[in-house]
């Protein structure tokens, strides 16, 4: 099941192509994002989940048993400076990924730091291997209702405008809880990330990410 979830986040990976607009990192920044990454893997990885807003929810159709079902969904592991690595989306409960979260949890999400200023800065391809990409495994579940101011802070602080999206709609917030991460950031194999080395990264008081 996860061999077919992470082959249909990596084939998505390459249709993330536009850079974040109005993004644009000093050479200090740049040189910090490049020494944390070559320290630590699990760093890199919780950086581009930071960095990013969105990317490709994979879940197991419901509709089309054993086919997987992908969807461009905007998501926030929390407002920016203050990473949890916790990914979490909000759409309505009616959403085909919703839907398909509810008959199988066991979902993939494919993110790229192409969407940020890192490759095209470099004039690299969204493809390219030194364009680092996530394949994410987890669990993609409803956020209890405990948990909703978290949920709800990290999502609106980086999308506004989901504060004013109609009620009526039925807007559900979800969590991917981590289960394994993937990652290719350079020529040659990817690197296989465990959830506990991801959630444990502690970037300090100071730090940007």
């Amino acid at each position: 099941m996860l061999s077919q979830l992470y082959l249909s986040a990596g084939l998505v990976l390459h249709t993330l192509g536009s850079a974040r607009p109005g993004h644009q990192e000093s050479d200090a920044e740049l040189l910090r994002r490049e020494t944390l990454r070559l320290l630590e893997p699990a760093v890199e990885a919780r950086m581009i989940v930071h960095e990013t807003e969105w990317g490709v929810v994979s879940t197991i159709s419901h509709q089309m048993p054993g086919v997987s079902f992908g969807n461009v969904l905007s998501f926030s592991d929390g407002p920016s400076g203050a990473s949890s690595g916790r990914p979490f989306f909000y759409m309505r409960s009616d959403d085909p990924t919703a839907q398909d979260a509810r008959s199988n949890s066991n979902a993939s999400f494919a993110v790229t730091e192409a969407e940020t200023d890192q490759c095209r800065q470099r004039h690299l391809d969204q493809e390219d291997p030194n364009c680092a990409r996530l394949a994410i495994a987890g669990r993609l579940l409803e956020v209890p209702s405990a948990e909703l101011h978290v949920a709800h802070e990290a999502l609106f602080s980086r999308h506004p405008q989901m504060i004013d999206w109609p009620p009526n709609h039925h807007f559900v917030a979800f969590e991917l809880h981590v289960d394994a991460i993937r990652m290719l950031d350079k020529y040659g194999p990817h690197i296989d990330i465990s959830a506990s080395d991801y959630y444990n990264v502690d970037f300090g008081r100071d730090s940007k990410a």
